[in-house]
């Protein structure tokens, strides 16, 4: 199967909910310093966002090379 990549934040201590979006797509929600699993589906360039509770966003770049 496809290999899966944690997707971990830190973020104030206020900060209770961190949603993450990969390329504009939700892909859930979690807790700040806990990671979820996101699962691609190709190789390719990726847009990594999370957007804290209080509106906050930052985003990362990520390559992905998928190995079969």
């Amino acid at each position: 199967g496809v290999e899966s990549i944690p997707l971990a934040a830190n973020a104030d201590s206020e900060v209770r909910k961190l949603h993450w979006f990969v390329d504009e797509t939700y892909v859930g929600t979690g807790t700040p310093g806990v990671a979820i699993s996101w699962n691609p589906q190709r190789s390719g360039h990726y847009i990594v966002r999370a957007v804290d509770d209080r509106g906050r966003a930052d985003s990362r770049e990520l390559n992905v090379a998928l190995v079969r």
